[in-house]
C-alpha cells in the first residue's frame, strides 16, 4: 500500500500526528505474491514537490518500479509545492518525525544541516564499485563543508539560448563567445521594432536569476564562485569582467530597457513573443517558451569559449536523512533514482539531463536543440557549480544589491564586488 499525503504548510502543525505514525518505520502487511506474503514491509517516506510538475502517473510509476524491484519496500510520498517543500522538511525535523528520502535544494541544505538532518552519502558511494560511482557527472554531487549531502538527479547548465528564425532571418549563425555575442546584440537591436537583443532579470525579487547570469559570464571568462574555504572568490579579474559584461549590456542599450525592474518571468515572456532573439536561461526555456508560443523552437549556442569556456550548472536532487531508521533502504531508493532506466525515462518528462554520464548519448537529448549542448557544458573542467551556502537568501540579497548599486553608477563594479564579496564572507559560514 503506498499513501501520497498532499496538505497545505499552514496546517502542518495540526497534522504532526499524522507523521507520527511513520516515526519508526511504519510497516504493514502484504498479501503480494512475490514470497513475502507472511512479513511486513518497511515502509520509507520521500518528501518532494515533484508530483506537482510531474504529474500523478509519473510519481506512481516511478514508485510502483521501485516497489516491484524492492518488494519488501513501500514509498510514502508526503507531497507539497516546490515554496513549502523545505518548510515542510524543517518542521518535521523539529517534531521528530520520520523522513527518509528529502527532495533537496542546494539553497535549503544549510538550514537542515545545522539540524543534524544530512546524512554525508560519502560512505554510501564507497561501498558501491569504482564503476558506479564513475556514472555521475562532477556537479551531481554536491557537497557542503567537505561532504556530500546531496546527488542532484537532474543537472542542467544555465546558458544562452536563441531564437533560430531570427538568426537565420539576420544572416546569424550563434555567437561562440561572450564578444561576439555583444557584437550580435547590437546587430539585432531594432529599438523602432520593439527588438532588443536580449534582457535580463535584475530586479530585487530575481535575484537568484542575476546570480545566475553572472555566474554564466564569470565562468566564461574563467572565474569562480567561491574558494576551497567557502570564502568569495567572484571578485577578482574574472568577476569584473563578468559584471562589467553586464554593465555594459545595459549602458549600451542592446538589452530591454529598464533590467533592474524585469523578473524572469519576464525575460521569458519577451524571448517567447520574439522581441529578443536572445536569452539567458536553463533547459526549461523551452517548455516555458512553447507553453506561450508552440512555434519556437529554442536552441542553445554550442558551448562558447570566452576565456576557459566554462558554464554555471546548477540542479535539484535528494539527499538522505541521517535520522532516518531505514537508511538502508533510502539508499536503494535513491540508487533506482539514478539508474539509466530513471534516466532514460525521466529526461523526456522532465526536459532536463539526468546527472549521469550516459545522457550523452541518450537519443532523447540527441535529438533536442538545446539539451544536445547541455552534455559538454557540464562536463566542462572549467564550469562551476551554483553554490551551496549558508544563508543562501541573506546573500543573495546582499549580491543583486550591489549588482543593482553598479549599474546606477553608484559603485564602481570593483566596488560593488568588494561588498557583495565581504556580504558574502560575513552571511556564508
Amino acid at each position: 500500500m503506498k499513501r501520497i499525503l498532499t496538505f497545505a504548510f499552514v496546517g502542518i502543525f495540526c497534522l504532526i500526528g499524522t507523521f507520527a505514525v511513520f516515526a519508526g518505520g511504519q510497516t504493514e502487511a502484504s498479501a503480494s505474491s512475490s514470497g513475502i506474503s507472511a512479513h511486513k514491509k518497511t515502509h520509507i517516506v520521500w518528501v518532494e514537490w515533484w508530483r506537482n510538475e510531474w504529474g500523478d502517473g509519473v510519481m506512481s510509476k516511478l514508485v510502483k518500479g521501485f516497489e516491484a524491484q524492492h518488494p519488501g519496500i513501500a514509498v510514502d510520498l508526503i507531497d507539497h509545492n516546490w515554496w513549502d517543500t523545505h518548510n515542510t522538511e524543517i518542521a518535521m525535523a523539529e517534531a521528530g518525525s520520520e523522513q527518509d528520502v528529502l527532495g533537496m535544494e542546494g539553497i535549503w541544505m544549510s538550514t537542515l544541516d545545522k539540524m543534524g538532518m544530512l546524512q554525508d552519502l560519502g560512505p554510501w558511494l564507497d561501498r558501491e564499485s569504482a564503476a558506479y560511482k564513475d556514472r555521475f557527472v562532477r556537479p551531481a554531487l554536491v557537497k557542503y563543508h567537505g561532504q556530500i549531502k546531496a546527488i542532484y538527479i537532474y543537472v542542467f547548465p544555465f546558458a544562452v539560448a536563441y531564437n533560430p528564425p531570427m538568426l537565420k532571418a539576420a544572416g546569424l549563425t550563434p555567437a561562440t563567445s561572450l564578444p561576439e555575442l555583444m557584437s550580435q546584440l547590437h546587430a539585432l537591436t531594432n529599438p523602432k521594432k520593439n527588438v532588443f537583443g536580449a534582457s535580463l532579470a535584475l530586479s530585487s525579487d530575481s535575484a537568484y536569476q542575476a546570480m545566475m547570469t553572472f555566474g554564466l559570464f564569470l565562468a566564461q571568462y574563467g572565474g569562480k564562485f567561491e574558494n576551497p574555504d567557502g570564502t568569495a572568490a567572484f571578485n577578482s579579474p574574472a568577476g569584473v569582467l563578468a559584471l562589467k559584461y553586464m554593465k555594459d549590456l545595459v549602458d549600451q542599450k542592446v538589452i530591454v530597457p529598464d533590467p533592474l525592474g524585469q523578473s524572469a518571468t519576464q525575460t521569458r515572456e519577451y524571448f517567447a513573443a520574439n522581441e529578443t532573439p536572445y536569452t539567458f536561461d536553463g533547459p526549461f526555456i523551452t517548455t516555458i517558451t512553447k507553453q506561450a508560443n508552440p512555434d519556437l523552437d529554442p536552441a542553445f549556442t554550442p558551448p562558447m569559449r570566452t576565456t576557459d569556456g566554462g558554464y554555471l550548472v546548477s540542479g535539484s536532487g535528494l539527499s538522505m536523512s541521517a535520522k532516518s531508521q531505514h537508511k538502508q533502504e533510502a539508499w536503494d531508493f535513491i540508487k533506482y533514482m539514478m539508474s539509466d532506466q530513471v534516466a532514460s525515462m525521466m529526461v523526456k518528462v522532465t526536459g532536463l539531463p539526468w546527472g549521469l554520464k550516459s545522457m550523452s548519448t541518450d537519443p532523447f537529448i540527441e535529438s533536442s536543440p538545446v539539451l544536445r549542448q547541455a552534455p559538454a557544458m557540464i562536463a566542462n573542467p572549467h564550469s562551476i557549480l551554483f553554490p551551496v551556502i549558508s544563508n543562501a537568501d541573506k546573500v543573495q540579497t546582499a549580491f543583486i544589491n550591489n549588482i543593482q548599486a553598479a549599474m546606477q553608477n553608484q559603485k564602481s563594479v570593483s566596488q560593488a564586488l568588494d561588498d557583495a564579496a565581504a556580504a558574502w564572507n560575513s552571511l556564508a559560514k
